[in-house]
C-alpha cells in the first residue's frame, strides 16, 4: 500500500521497516517521550536505538539557578558521593562529606572539616590541598553540566 506517509519516508532513503512488539503500556510511554522530546514515534524511536541527541529529552535550566547550584557546590565541597544530608542539617564552606556519610537533621557541620559516617562525624580538618582540589572538581561538574545544555 502506498500512502502519503510511506512516500515521505522513501523520499528520504528510508525503505525498510522493522515491526517491534510492545505492551500497551511501553507505547504509552514511547508515544509520550516522543510528543515530549517533540518529534513523531518513529523518529523516537531512530534516535533512540541510533543514540542520536534530538531524541534525549531536553531539560531547561535556567542560567541563575545554575549560578546558585553551582555556589552551593562550592561551599560544600565535595559532597556528591552517595551521602545523605537530612533536612536542616548546614554544611560549612570548604567541608568534606565522606561517601555514604548520613548528617543527620539539624546537625551543624564546622567549616573545613571532613565528616564521615552514619551518623556522620568529624574525621579532622580539611588540607589546604584537599579544598583547592575540590573546588577543581567542582569547576569541572559546572563546565560539564553547560556542555549538556
Amino acid at each position: 500500500m502506498h500512502n502519503e506517509t510511506n512516500y515521505q519516508a522513501s523520499t528520504r532513503g528510508r525503505v525498510l521497516r522493522i515491526d517491534v512488539r510492545v505492551t500497551q503500556r511501553e507505547y504509552q510511554r514511547i508515544k509520550s517521550r516522543a510528543r515530549k522530546a517533540g518529534i513523531g514515534m518513529s523518529a523516537y524511536m531512530r534516535s533512540r536505538a541510533l543514540s542520536d541527541p534530538k531524541g534525549a529529552l531536553t531539560i531547561n535550566v535556567d542560567a541563575d539557578e545554575l549560578k546558585k547550584a553551582y555556589a552551593d557546590l562550592k561551599r560544600a565541597g565535595s559532597n556528591i558521593n552517595g551521602a545523605i544530608i537530612l533536612n536542616g542539617a548546614a554544611i560549612g564552606e570548604g567541608c568534606i562529606v565522606g561517601a555514604g556519610a548520613l548528617v543527620t537533621q539539624g546537625k551543624h557541620i564546622p567549616a573545613g572539616t571532613l565528616v564521615v559516617g552514619s551518623p556522620a562525624r568529624t574525621a579532622r580538618a580539611v588540607t589546604p590541598e584537599e579544598r583547592e582540589h575540590n573546588l577543581a572538581n567542582a569547576q569541572l561538574y559546572v563546565e560539564e553540566a553547560r556542555a549538556q545544555l
